[in-house]
């Protein structure tokens, strides 16, 4: 940790045990959702794009995948299916869910009710 007190900001932890603050708000939906994602996967913001996946992304395992989920749902005041936990497994999915929570969209992208 950088040794400030940041209770605004939700901490991501790494794999290491140590503690990065993600700030919930500040940014377009998209920049905020590659800030988390670049803290959860220890990436660049600037490496995370409509590519990035399970399959190249190194740190994308089961428990990253789990934290990823774990702070979207803080930072954003979210709550997820298990149907879209499941689905969230590329940037573009992961995108169109949050935007299905976050606008209110009429049909849910996962198929679910």
């Amino acid at each position: 940790m950088n040794g400030k007190s940041a209770p605004t900001g939700v901490t991501a932890w790494r794999c290491g045990g140590s503690a990065e603050n993600v700030e919930p708000s500040g940014g377009s939906v998209e920049e905020r959702l590659k800030r988390v994602l670049g803290e959860v996967f220890e990436m660049e913001e600037g490496e995370i794009n409509s590519d990035s996946s399970q399959e190249n992304v190194v740190f994308w395992d089961s428990l990253h995948h789990l934290k990823m989920i774990t702070e979207l749902e803080a930072v954003f005041e979210v709550r997820f299916s298990m149907r879209e936990i499941r689905s969230m497994t590329t940037f573009p999915k992961i995108k169109e869910i949050l935007s299905f929570h976050l606008d209110g969209m009429k049909s849910r992208p996962d198929g679910g009710e």
